[in-house]
C-alpha cells in the first residue's frame, strides 16, 4: 500500500501528465484503465467507520458459525442417520429458493432501467461483467433492485454491488437483503453438502460498503467516492475479520475489481475490521474449526493423543504465535487449546 502511495507521488513529480494508468500492473487483458486514485480523502472517515462495523457484522457471524457447526455436531436427531442430514439441506435449500423468490414481491421497489452499459468486471477477472437487471412484476422500463440482488446469483449481485456507473440501490433494499440473506448463509455453512464462505462473506461486505456509499453519497454528493468503491472496500473488511487474512484478501479485491489504486485504504480499512473482529471473537471461522476438529480427535482417543493430533497441536501453536498474512496474530490460544492436549 505504502509502495503505490510512494510510485504514485514520485510519478507525478517526474511527468508532466499527472495521470496514471494502474490496471497495468496486475490486470493484463485489455480493459478500461482508471487514470485517477478510486478514492478521496475525504472518504478517510466513512471508511474508517465501515470497517468498524465490517469486524462487528464478521466477527458475529464467525461467532454464529461456530455455534452452528458445534449445534451440528452434537444435535442427537442429526447423528441417528445420513437421511436426516439430506432432509435438513434440502430444508434449507428449499426455504432459502423460497425466500429470495418471493422477497422482491414483499419488497416491491421498482427503478428506472439504466441506459448505460456497465463497465465492470466479472468475478473472474476475465471478461467484461454483465450485469442482469431483473424486471420482475415492474413495468417494462423498469427493474427490481430487490430481484436483481436475490435471482441473479451471487456473483451476479457482487457485479451489481460493485458497479461504479450510475446505477443506485436503495439502502432500505440493501439491509432487508443482508438481514435474509446472513442467516440463510449462516444456516448453510457446515451442513452435509459443501457450501462456502468465501463469496458470502464478500457480498455481505460488499452490501456494507454499498449501504454506506449509498448513505454517505446522499449526503455529500461529488465529494466522496461513488458506492461502487465503498462496495469494494467492505467485502475486503467483512472477508478479513472473517478469515483473519490481509494481503491475500487486498490482491483478490484488486483482481476483482481492476483497481490496484484502492490498495492503501483497503489495507487499513481490512485491518480495522480484522482487529475489531477479534475483539467479538478470539480465533477465525476456519481456525476456529480447525481447533474444535483437534480437540474432537483427542478426546475420542483419550488422554494420550495420537501422533497426528500432536502434529496438529504443533501447528496451531506455531500459528498463533507465529506471523503470517504480512501481520503479527493478535490472537491468543483460546481456553482448552491444543497445548492442554498433552
Amino acid at each position: 500500500a505504502s509502495a503505490v502511495l510512494i510510485v504514485k507521488g514520485v510519478l507525478q513529480l517526474v511527468w508532466s501528465d499527472t495521470s496514471v494508468s494502474y490496471f497495468s500492473i496486475v490486470i493484463f487483458e485489455k480493459n478500461t484503465s482508471i487514470d485517477t486514485l478510486g478514492w478521496s480523502f475525504t472518504d478517510i472517515i466513512p471508511f474508517l467507520l465501515l470497517g468498524a462495523l465490517c469486524g462487528m457484522v464478521s466477527g458475529m457471524a464467525t461467532h454464529l458459525g461456530l455455534m452452528m457447526q458445534k449445534y451440528r455436531k452434537t444435535a442427537s436427531w442429526r447423528t441417528l442417520s445420513d437421511t436426516k442430514k439430506v432432509l435438513e439441506i434440502s430444508v434449507v435449500a428449499l426455504l432459502s429458493s423460497v425466500l429470495f423468490t418471493i422477497l422482491p414481491a414483499m419488497y416491491r421497489v421498482c427503478v428506472d432501467m439504466p441506459n448505460d452499459d456497465d463497465e465492470g468486471r466479472r468475478l473472474s477477472g476475465l471478461h467484461h461483467a454483465e450485469k442482469s437487471y431483473i424486471q420482475y412484476t415492474c413495468a417494462d422500463d423498469k427493474y427490481s433492485p430487490m430481484a436483481s440482488l436475490t435471482l441473479a446469483g451471487e456473483e451476479g449481485a457482487i457485479s451489481h454491488l460493485f458497479g461504479r456507473d450510475t446505477d443506485r440501490y436503495p439502502p432500505a433494499v440493501l439491509t432487508v437483503f443482508l438481514l435474509f440473506y446472513v442467516p440463510c448463509q449462516i444456516a448453510a455453512a457446515g451442513s452435509a453438502v459443501p457450501a462456502g464462505t468465501f463469496v458470502p462473506m464478500l457480498l455481505c461486505g460488499a452490501c456494507l460498503g454499498r449501504i454506506m456509499g449509498e448513505a454517505v453519497n446522499s449526503i455529500w454528493d461529488g465529494y466522496v467516492s461513488v458506492p461502487g468503491v465503498y462496495a469494494a472496500v467492505g467485502a475486503a473488511a467483512c472477508l478479513g475479520g472473517f478469515t483473519r487474512s490481509t494481503i491475500a484478501v487486498v490482491a483478490t479485491i484488486c483482481e476483482i475489481t481492476g483497481d490496484v489504486s484502492i490498495i492503501a485504504p483497503t489495507m487499513v480499512v481490512l485491518s480495522l475490521s480484522r482487529f475489531v473482529a477479534s475483539k467479538v471473537t478470539m480465533e477465525g471461522y476456519t481456525h476456529g474449526l480447525v481447533h474444535r476438529l483437534v480437540r474432537a480427535n483427542a478426546k475420542k482417543k483419550g488422554h494420550r493423543p495420537s501422533l497426528e493430533n500432536r502434529k496438529a497441536s504443533s501447528m496451531l501453536l506455531l500459528i498463533d504465535k507465529a506471523t503470517h498474512h504480512g501481520t503479527s496474530s493478535p490472537l491468543p490460544s483460546p481456553p482448552n487449546s491444543p497445548e492442554d492436549l498433552d
